[in-house]
């Protein structure tokens, strides 16, 4: 059977032969890399070998520094400060909300590329597409706020804006990758748990 697999990881298949290849399957707990079924891998390697933690964590990352640059800005205490926290932390926020994206379009993929080897019937790709659509609205949205704010952020060190516009729209930035970040949490729960079945039925 073809196994469930998303880019991200190389596959460490040389020197395998054909029908151990057709043993392995995606480690059920996270559906991002072909594993072997024999119990060799521990589950510690499986622990370290999670995308989508590590996308989850890019995203908190992003969303903590969001917040420690509306510290600095509503305090005044340090502009310098608030405009290098603004410009790293603005990067790393739609960097880590692309690649989620890009993450579920690969899960998508592989789920119906899976489902065509093995012959399998059933709704397991429209529910991966169903899933992953409120991540693309509100992570769309998401970083459209936030380039938003970090061209107010300009304007205003230039004086061209009064602070107060560019703080109100910066909270809602805030606000909307909080939001963005429950629904990538949501959907890389429920899209594991679609591979879950796959992987039982391959």
């Amino acid at each position: 059977m073809f196994p469930v697999a998303v880019p991200f990881y190389f596959v460490r298949d040389s020197g395998r032969t054909a029908d151990h290849d057709k043993a392995r399957r995606v480690a059920s707990t996270h559906g991002t890399r072909l594993a072997p079924t024999d119990g060799t891998r521990s589950d510690a390697d499986e622990r370290n070998d999670r995308p989508d933690d590590r996308l989850l964590t890019a995203v908190g990352l992003g969303l903590a520094g969001l917040l420690t640059t509306a510290f600095f800005g509503l305090f005044g205490s340090d502009i310098g400060r608030h405009i290098s926290f603004g410009i790293f932390s603005t990067m790393i926020t739609l960097l880590a909300h692309s690649m989620m994206m890009f993450y579920l379009i690969g899960k998508g993929k592989a789920v119906k590329d899976a489902m065509a080897e093995g012959k399998l019937t059933g709704d397991f790709y429209q529910r991966i597409a169903a899933i992953r659509k409120p991540v693309f609205s509100m992570g769309t949205f998401a970083m459209m706020f936030t380039i938003v704010t970090a061209l107010l952020g300009a304007s205003v060190d230039t004086g061209l804006l009064p602070p107060m516009v560019h703080g109100m729209i910066a909270y809602g930035a805030i606000a909307c990758n909080v939001a963005a970040i429950k629904t990538e949490v949501d959907a890389i729960r429920s899209s594991s748990g679609v591979v879950d079945e796959v992987n039982r039925l391959l």
